[in-house]
Order: structure tokens, then C-alpha cells, then sequence
């Protein structure tokens, strides 16, 4: 997913979506539903505040999505309707450390060539609310001053990814001289360094982008320019049913015709445990994305935990079509 940076420190804000729309967006309703049934999810004010102010989702569309549907866009809120997590990826994270300098982190600053990796990236964030700024520190890196009062101190700390050139880890963070410590989540950035590049900044979530970080990178220049691909995000998963999200970035529209065969993968070898045929056509725009609900109501068992493949769409001319890997553990 295509982000952005525009950080207001002290609120930590994730910019999703911004330059590729979302078609449940009142702005850009291209399909009357994304699933065959219409169902209405019962959502706490909170969640429905959220997803009407936030995703810029109408109450009637509200209506129209399914669970699996309406999980996506609260992903990383810490209140999703399952799979929850600690709502780090929006709201950052906040701890205190003894020291009252205003400091601390500054005077500890990384002199090692030792390079972050992608993976070590993922698995730090995987800590969810237990990241501290320590687990970057050991960690190649570059320590900025972005603002300083009196009573705290702001950072930005960038670490340049090993097995990525050009891109970083970035961490916001502050530091109070009562010890506490406000640290957003840390995503990967690209490029790193806007002197070497007109293009624009990319941010990605370490959690929730893994698709589309492959998407942009499996070309020798990096670009989302005309690709067109799908994922199933790691919280939009039941043991009934899952949700594929289908980016074009592509100038044309496709079509997607709800078709797929999912395969359970053991040992290198794979099992079909449910397919579909083509159920319905949806229209997935130019510079857009799809959130498409797929019940499993076919399938003779449910998901077990383990690693999935999801072949869907048609091998045809304007059509949505390619495969994605996913595990399931939750």
C-alpha cells in the first residue's frame, strides 16, 4: 500500500492509501458490494467512528461489508472486530526509562557498521508494544534532532536495510526529562535520501505490507508503477474465511471474478482444501484497491494453523489474475 510521509509528531499517524483509493471510500464507490451477501457487522461507536472518520467509509457501505471486510480497515487500531493486536501500528508506543536527561538515547547513539535486515526489521515489530528504541541501537543508524524544548527532545532514527538498497527503518521517537519515551512504529522508507532521488517517498508497514513490499521491489528500479497484485493481510483471517486485497496500480481497470483455489502447503507440497468458480465480476480501477471477502463454505474443513497458497482470478486480458503466499497462526 502506497503511503505517503507526513508525520505530525506527538500524534503518530499512518497515512494509508493516499494516491491509491480504497472503492468502499465515499469518494470512489466503483462496485456495489464487495460480497455476494450483504451482512451487517454489529461495530462499537468506537470502531464505527473510526472507520467513518478515519477511512472515509459511508454508513450505508458500512452495511455492505463483511467482517473479514471491515477487519481490514481497523487493522492495527488495537480495537478490530478479531485477531486484534496492540494498536502499535496506530497509535505508537509509550514506556519510561530511568534516565531524566532528555538524553539518553542521543548519548547511545549506534557507532557499528552492522546493517539492519529486512527480517530482523519484521521481527522486532513483531514485539508489538514491547519495541524500545534499544532494538534499533545495536543497529547501523543515523540519530536527528527533529525538535527540542525545554521538557523533551524529538528523534528521527533511520537504519539502512541490509538487503535493501536505498531504503531505511524509520523510528520517530521522544524523550522527556520525566523519562518518558513516545516511539512510533517502525516502517520501512523509500528512498532514504531525497537528494539522490525527485521521485516520491514511499512508507511501508512492517506488519501488514509484505505483498506490496515485494510488489515494489521485484524490479531492478523499484516501482508500484503498473503493477497490479493481491494479499491477504494477516488479520483478515478465519477459520471460514478471508479477505484479498487486489491493488492496481496499473492505468487500466481489471476485472476480478471472485474465482480461486486455496492450498495448504506441507512439506513443500500442496493440498487444495477450497476453490471457487466465478461467482461475480468486480471492477477494480485504476490507482485502486479492492477488499474482497472469500467464504470458505465450500471447503469440507476449516483453516488450520500453517502456511497457505491463494491462486485466484483469470489468466485472461483485463482480468485480475496471480497468486500469493500467507500464514496463518492466529
Amino acid at each position: 500500500m502506497k503511503r505517503y510521509i507526513f508525520f505530525l509528531f506527538s500524534v503518530f499517524i499512518m497515512i494509508s492509501g493516499c494516491g491509491i483509493k480504497s472503492s468502499t471510500s465515499s469518494e470512489s464507490m466503483s462496485n456495489e458490494s464487495t460480497s455476494d451477501e450483504k451482512s451487517s457487522v454489529d461495530l462499537t461507536a468506537e470502531q464505527r467512528n473510526y472507520l467513518i472518520g478515519e477511512k472515509c467509509i459511508s454508513e450505508d457501505t458500512l452495511s455492505l461489508l463483511t467482517e473479514v471486510e471491515l477487519n481490514f480497515y481497523l487493522q492495527g487500531t488495537g480495537f478490530e472486530l478479531f485477531n486484534k493486536s496492540s494498536g502499535t501500528e496506530i497509535k505508537g508506543i509509550e514506556y519510561t526509562i530511568d534516565d531524566k536527561s532528555g538524553t539518553y538515547y542521543y548519548s547511545k547513539k549506534s557507532s557499528t557498521d552492522k546493517r539492519i535486515d529486512l527480517a530482523e526489521a519484521k521481527r522486532i515489530r513483531g514485539k508489538e508494544s514491547d519495541i524500545r528504541v534499544d532494538d534499533f541501537i545495536e543497529y547501523e543508524s543515523e540519530m536527528v534532532i527533529t525538535d527540542e524544548t525545554d521538557s523533551k527532545t524529538s528523534y528521527a532514527l533511520h537504519l539502512p536495510v541490509s538487503d535493501y538498497p536505498n531504503a531505511c527503518i524509520q523510528v520517530l521517537f521522544s524523550e522527556s526529562k520525566s523519562g518518558l519515551v513516545k516511539m512510533s512504529a517502525p516502517y520501512m522508507v523509500y528512498p532514504y535520501d531525497d537528494d539522490k532521488s525527485n521521485s516520491e517517498r514511499y512508507i511501508f508497514s512492517l506488519l501488514y505490507d509484505d505483498a506490496t513490499i515485494r510488489a515494489f521491489f521485484s524490479d531492478e528500479k523499484p516501482s508500484l508503477k503498473g503493477k497490479v497484485f493481491g494479499e491477504v493481510p494477516v488479520g483478515c483471517i478465519t477459520e471460514n474465511a478471508l479477505a484479498l486485497v487486489c491493488y492496481n496500480y496499473s492505468d487500466k481497470s481489471v476485472v476480478y471474478d471472485k474465482s480461486y483455489n486455496l492450498y495448504f502447503v506441507d512439506d513443500e507440497n500442496k493440498r487444495l482444501i477450497a476453490s471457487n468458480e466465478n461467482t461475480s465480476n468486480i471492477v477494480i480501477k485504476p490507482s485502486a484497491y479492492e477488499v474482497v471477502s472469500l467464504p470458505l463454505d465450500n471447503s469440507d474443513e476449516t483453516l488450520q494453523h500453517g502456511r497457505y497458497i491463494l491462486e485466484y482470478g483469470s489468466d485472461e486480458d483485463g482480468f485480475f489474475f496471480g497468486k500469493t503466499e500467507f500464514d496463518y497462526n492466529n
